[in-house]
């Protein structure tokens, strides 16, 4: 998730130059001041070693910050008014900023922005293989990136530069405009071992009571040839015959010619969640809807695929249909999908906070459509225990998992979610044969 999605940025923040390690220093210095200005200390040989340590600390204290200070400064002048600007981009999802000048003394680390708001934490750049020497035009990179698991498509329009020195005392930081877009897809191994296959109830039904042979199933058979599978050797007949055969998959389509996948992105307008939560619940509704797809990609079925305001992608791959994910969005906007009766989805996928007066649409225009609801409520468990009282004085390892969990649990509309989800499963309970599949 982005660290702070929905928070403007301000010039304390992001802008303001001193940092707290230089409070808790000038604290010490000031404290070593008054020690040695009160001279309670007894006259003695040990009284004037602590008398003379106490003022090389103090001396070290105000000259190390000051040093530091001055060079830091000097780089980030530099920098600021230098001809060339930096030039951001993805590099192996690497953040790859060139035309940079690094600090002898210190560190260069970034914030990204999406519209005037935080949309990273703070980002650390090193020094790349093509880096000048100090004081001269030099490429840094960043760690590999992984901010979040958002399946979507960003487009970030500003970049904070932040000069730091190595104990962190000042930070002098600038604003550059830059213009990234960047595709960040589903992880399809992740998403691999997860993958289901829908079937027709009113099918598996008649399907488990004949066990007869139906499209899809492994049924034909074949002799066995080199690269073929071994796992699809049927032994018995090697037993009876002593020759090795092996099943074929029935590649007819068990729903016709092609299965028509359509998905609704829409939200109830009167859900008003921060953008932080809805984030994360588009991205669970994504991560569900790539399984399920895949696993019926993985059966071999051509599959045509649509959401509102597109138009039909024929025979999507797990490529296309990552790519056509990262391009869509949860939105408010009502969008017109009169399809005529010749392109009827056979599968709609809708949300557990999708619009009463959308779904009841799409009931009527498609009444032999299987309807997939998935509950997005599921993406986030409830807080444990310990984990409430952590919060109070520990940082958790997963903070953005965690303050979401806690976010929720105490969230004013979670209540009103769970009765409009309730709402949305007796509307396909009435209008729908099976009264929709619940995922």
């Amino acid at each position: 998730m982005p660290f702070s999605l929905n928070r403007h940025y301000s010039y304390y923040t992001l802008f303001w130059p001193l940092r707290w390690p230089l409070f808790f220093v000038i604290s010490g210095a000031w404290g070593i001041n008054y020690f040695i200005r009160a001279e309670q200390l007894v006259p003695s040989y040990s009284g004037e070693v602590l008398m003379l340590a106490g003022k090389i600390l103090l001396v070290f204290l105000l000259c190390i910050p000051l040093l530091v200070g001055l060079m830091l400064l000097l780089t980030y002048l530099m920098f600021k008014f230098k001809k060339t600007k930096p030039n951001v981009s993805w590099n192996n999802n690497r953040l790859e900023v060139t035309h940079l000048i690094q600090p002898f003394l210190g560190f260069v680390r970034i914030h990204l922005l999406k519209q005037d708001n935080v949309y990273s934490e703070s980002i650390l750049l090193l020094p790349s293989n093509q880096s000048g020497i100090f004081f001269f035009t030099g490429t840094m990179v960043s760690s590999p990136l992984t901010l979040s698991e958002i399946i979507r498509t960003e487009v970030i329009d500003g970049l904070v530069i932040h000069f730091e020195d190595p104990f962190r005392f000042f930070s002098f930081s600038l604003r550059c405009a830059v213009n990234i877009e960047r595709t960040r897809l589903p992880d399809a191994e992740a998403e691999r071992s997860n993958w289901m296959t829908l079937k027709h109830p009113d099918r598996e039904e008649q399907h488990t009571q004949s066990q007869q042979p139906r499209p899809g199933d492994w049924f034909h058979l074949k002799s066995f040839e080199p690269g073929d599978d071994v796992r699809r050797i049927v032994w018995n007949l090697y037993a009876r015959h002593k020759e090795l055969m092996v099943r074929q998959q029935d590649k007819q389509q068990p729903y016709g010619d092609t299965l028509r996948v359509f998905v609704s992105f829409h939200v109830l307008s009167a859900i008003q969640l921060d953008s932080t939560l809805m984030l994360f619940f588009e991205t669970y509704y994504k991560q569900r809807i790539y399984a399920l797809m895949g696993g019926l990609l993985q059966e071999g079925l051509l599959i045509d695929w649509r959401s509102e305001g597109t138009a039909w992608i024929k025979g999507v791959s797990s490529e296309t249909l990552a790519i056509a994910l990262s391009k869509s969005a949860m939105h408010c906007n009502s969008v017109s999908t009169e399809l005529t009766e010749s392109e009827s989805p056979s599968i709609v996928f809708i949300s557990s906070i999708d619009n009463l007066e959308v779904v009841t649409n799409y009931t009527r225009q498609w009444p032999n459509a299987i309807f997939i609801d998935v509950d997005l409520q599921r993406a986030i468990a409830p807080p444990s225990w310990p984990m409430r009282v952590s919060r109070l004085w520990l940082k958790p390892p997963n903070a953005n998992q965690h303050q979401i969990q806690l976010t929720w649990w105490r969230h004013p509309l979670k209540g009103q979610l769970n009765q409009h989800s309730e709402l949305l499963k007796s509307v396909l309970l009435q209008n729908t044969k099976e009264g929709g599949v619940h995922v």
